[in-house]
């Protein structure tokens, strides 16, 4: 049996949650999948990447202890 693992990475407003879009506090601009065997191993794998239409301007975050980062 094949197992399909997916991520979605999302944006949002740069400035902060204040300035966000009531309707529309994030946006997805990237899916990836995976395909995955029985044993876990990566059979496929597909990803796209999306032009964001609200937030243009991508968040970017400095990795931190929290998320798993190691100097």
């Amino acid at each position: 049996m094949n197992y399909i693992v997916m991520d979605l990475e999302w944006n949002q407003s740069a400035k902060g949650k204040q300035f966000s879009e009531d309707h529309f506090p994030f946006e997805i601009i990237q899916i990836g999948a995976a395909k995955v065997n029985e044993k876990l191993d990566i059979v496929d794998e597909w990803q796209c990447t999306i032009k964001p239409q609200v937030y243009t301007c991508l968040l970017y975050k400095s990795p931190s202890p929290r998320d798993g980062a190691t100097s």
